[in-house]
């Protein structure tokens, strides 16, 4: 029996950048829309306040304390979104900031995140802001991996016996994935590796493992749930849709779950497949992005992230599965983070080590 890494999916949205300057306005960062959130509902606990200050990724310092927090509360690594567009990246400062400081002792790895950005990540229109697009030429799937190699080599990067992990947020999209998947397999070969290790997403659009491409997947939560249960909204959710719809009320809230009852849906499951990773959220409203429009999980509580979080990581350690994915440390936009914040404090975090140090 093998110890699970436990990895946290990691958004480097807290910097400044040039993109975001054009798009929304001069020194626009995640915070922005975390700072100006309100309570709009009943089950919205709105603005979320960091506990210890809203930070800056592109200092090192922020980093640094986000890493020595993490480890000091069993947190083995971040997974941390990469946005990569043929050649164009994004956000890219903070996983450069980590290359160049072995000094910040945690493990890590990249999910592509492969879609487009449009204005629904905060508003609720369709205005495309920037189009994910793909390499289609040997030279620029190379180009890719030259841009991802520098990390593979770092000692901190996970590997899978010898193997670079890489999540794929949606290959769906990918149209020559199989392209793909053959050129870096054959890069990574000629750089001393023994291939690439591929991660599947599941959630959203697909929510079935494609073993002939992929060799692991994991539970994106709540999304992977919330798809493979259509029907897991809250009554009340259903009336709040059918009413928004009628009578045209934008101003309204539909999109609620409860929090115990989808947690107790992740706990009936029991995926003994040892590529088949488990996921967990904690807390879930996304109502500082979309508004109305928004995803609200009510009912939220220490208790239950507990017994979700034990139940995944028993069955993980059981099956001898190699990791197990939060969702997320630091989605505050999303309302879903394991920082401290001014309304629990620690006690996300000391789930984590509790449950941890009592199996291991």
């Amino acid at each position: 029996m093998s110890k699970p890494k436990i990895l946290a999916l990691y958004l480097p949205q807290f910097h400044s950048i040039k993109e975001n300057d054009e798009w929304w306005g001069k020194g626009f960062t995640e915070w922005n829309a975390v700072k100006s959130a309100t309570k709009i509902s009943r089950y919205v606990d709105q603005p979320k306040k960091p506990l210890n200050g809203y930070y800056d990724l592109s200092k090192k310092e922020d980093i640094e304390f986000q890493v020595k927090l993490a480890k000091t509360y069993k947190v083995d690594g971040f997974l941390i979104y990469m946005y990569y567009s043929n050649g164009q990246v994004l956000l890219e400062k903070p996983a450069q900031i980590l290359l160049n400081n072995s000094n910040l002792d945690i493990d890590f790895c990249f999910s592509w995140a492969n879609h487009d950005w449009k204005k629904t990540w905060y508003e609720c229109n369709t205005e495309l802001l920037r189009k994910q697009e793909y390499g289609d030429t040997k030279e620029q799937i190379k180009k890719h991996f030259e841009y991802m190699l520098p990390y593979f080599k770092d000692k901190r990067y996970i590997k899978k016996d010898n193997s670079p992990v890489l999540y794929i947020y949606d290959y769906q999209d990918i149209k020559n994935f199989d392209l793909y998947v053959k050129i870096w397999d054959k890069l990574a070969k000629e750089n001393g590796f023994n291939g690439m290790f591929y991660v599947q997403t599941l959630g959203g659009k697909c929510i079935k493992w494609n073993k002939d491409i992929f060799p692991a997947c994991f539970d994106f939560e709540p999304t992977y749930t919330t798809f493979l249960n259509p029907y897991s909204r809250t009554i009340e959710s259903w009336g709040r849709k059918i009413i928004k719809k009628v009578f045209r009320i934008e101003r309204l809230l539909a999109n609620i779950y409860d929090y115990n009852h989808i947690c107790s849906l992740i706990i009936k499951r029991n995926e003994k497949d040892r590529g088949h990773y488990l996921g967990v959220f904690a807390e879930w409203d996304n109502t500082p992005r979309h508004k109305y429009n928004g995803i609200v999980f009510k009912n939220f509580n220490i208790q239950t992230f507990y017994e979700c979080f034990e139940s995944q990581y028993k069955k993980s350690l059981e099956y001898n599965k190699d990791f197990i994915i939060i969702d997320a440390w630091n989605e505050w936009g999303e309302g879903a983070f394991l920082e401290p914040d001014e309304t629990y404090g620690y006690q996300k975090l000391e789930v984590i080590r509790k449950v941890v140090e009592k199996y291991w």
